[in-house]
């Protein structure tokens, strides 16, 4: 019996490109169809080569005090 391998990546936040985020990229590009899970994510400084991926944000990406400054 064949199962399909499902992936999910996770990742605390993106705020810069660091090693890290080098790390995730490259799961990223061996996984493209998995989504990528984050606590927060401001889209305006989301590196390029993310563009693409499917990002999925907490509960906590709703509150408008935290405005974007969460580093």
């Amino acid at each position: 019996m064949t199962r399909k391998l499902r992936v999910a990546l996770v990742h605390e936040l993106i705020g810069g490109v660091g090693g890290s985020e080098y790390v995730l990229y490259e799961l990223h590009r061996m996984f493209p169809d998995a989504p990528i899970y984050m606590a927060l994510v401001d889209r305006k400084r989301l590196p390029a080569r993310f563009a693409e991926a499917r990002i999925r944000t907490s509960f906590l990406q709703r509150f408008a005090f935290l405005g974007g400054n969460f580093e």
